[in-house]
């Protein structure tokens, strides 16, 4: 049986009970649990998250498949209260499916490795306790590899305007300029270039235009890549998202 990596996140009544609770639910339902790590405490990523969360991480093993695994995981969520109303919400309890063994998943429901498990602190910090030789297949890298590339200061992401996206030249710099108050922990670099130096970028984030018939809405999108696709209609909704992903960056 393939080895799991998930996520485990709550904001509301929130504790490690909790987790334990949905561990324990897990078992009932074939889903053995390896190991688990400390809890942390984080603050929230976007606007109309609530209250400060509560991250953990363990590994698991099971004989379900990876879309049968992410159903169960779904299943445990709404047995403890979790109602989907959009992304960023707050939760009663998240479990993301991280890692599941070195399995490569691209489905219009599913994708392992988790896209955005490369640069989210609140992930790492905990995943990587009990699974830092885990491998990410898509970035060739190890769970611990990929935490310890989070604590580079200054960590280095490059900003790129896609043509035709709203942002001019100059409401690019200004943004720019706006985004590194805090360059000592995270430096914002223009990068109109096509080539991105990964010797020195930590990532790259593309700023596009909205389109109207687009369902990202106010979430990033992930690429294999390293690259983080940005959405937006106006130069203040991408800087709301930027400062957002810088959250998920620094925790």
């Amino acid at each position: 049986m393939p080895v799991c990596l998930i996520a485990l996140g709550s904001n509301v009544n929130a504790s490690d009970a909790v987790f334990l609770n949905a561990l324990q639910e897990l078992e009932h339902r074939g889903v053995a649990t390896l190991a688990i790590s400390r809890c942390v405490t984080t603050r929230p990523v976007g606007s109309d998250a609530g209250p400060p969360f509560l991250n953990a991480a363990a590994t698991i093993s099971s004989q379900l498949s990876p879309v049968e695994l992410l159903q169960t995981l779904h299943r445990v969520e709404a047995a403890f209260g979790r109602i989907r109303t959009g992304h960023w919400g707050p939760r009663t309890l998240d479990l993301d499916l991280l890692l599941y063994g070195e399995e490569i998943v691209d489905q219009p429901d599913l994708i392992i490795p988790h896209p955005a498990m490369w640069y989210r602190r609140f992930v790492l910090d905990p995943a990587s306790e009990i699974a830092p030789e885990m491998l990410h297949p898509v970035l060739n890298s190890t769970v611990g590899s990929l935490y310890h590339a989070l604590n580079v200061r200054p960590l280095r992401v490059s900003l790129r305007q896609q043509e035709g996206c709203v942002t001019t030249s100059q409401n690019a710099h200004e943004l720019i300029e706006r985004l590194n108050t805090d360059s000592t922990r995270l430096r914002w670099l223009g990068a109109n270039a096509t080539e991105f130096d990964r010797t020195h970028c930590f990532a790259r984030v593309i700023l596009q235009r909205r389109s109207t018939d687009s369902a990202l809405g106010t979430q990033p999108r992930n690429t294999v890549d390293r690259s983080i696709i940005i959405e937006s209609e106006s130069a203040e909704q991408s800087f709301a998202q930027l400062t957002q992903l810088a959250a998920a960056i620094l925790g």
